[in-house]
């Protein structure tokens, strides 16, 4: 079975249905939690989520804090985390791919944890995927993609 990674920008974007990218993620995210492939997600990314909805979108707390309970109910979403090795190899990526380290510990934990697919709407996931022979799906049209900047300031 397919396994796919979600990064942060899923997860929020998941969340939020008035962002201009929700149809287009909800429909690759809610496959997954149909059984349709293995949902993985860093375990710490609900709490990162939480920050950009509240600081950076400017969700309320109880608003942000009860997507995330609804959305932690969902039981086909496996929550990885990471050991040491994943972190060496995050750094290791780091150096030889010439990226930061955070995104690298997407690509880190994916390989460690059997992962086929990173899902993603950072466009630079793209070549670093290819590095590394894992597969890159964006599912948020590039028009769509446009509207993203403009999407924190419309709150």
């Amino acid at each position: 079975m397919t396994s796919k990674l979600i990064d942060l920008n899923i997860l929020a974007i998941f969340l939020v249905e008035d962002n201009p990218g929700h149809p287009h993620v909800d429909r690759a995210v809610s496959s997954g939690l149909a059984g349709e492939y293995r949902l993985l997600m860093p375990d710490q990314l609900p709490l990162r989520a939480r920050w950009i909805l509240t600081n950076r979108w400017g969700i309320g707390r109880s608003e942000a804090d009860r997507a995330l309970e609804d959305f932690l109910q969902h039981r086909r979403v496996r929550y990885l985390g990471a050991s040491r090795t994943t972190m060496q190899r995050a750094f290791e990526l780091s150096k030889t791919l010439r990226h930061n380290v955070y995104d690298t510990f997407y690509l880190a934990l994916a390989m460690d944890h059997g992962a086929t697919t990173i899902l993603t709407t950072d466009r630079d996931f793209r070549t670093l995927c290819r590095k590394v022979n894992l597969e890159y799906e964006n599912p948020v049209p590039d028009e769509v993609l446009r509207r993203f900047e403009a999407f924190p300031n419309t709150r």
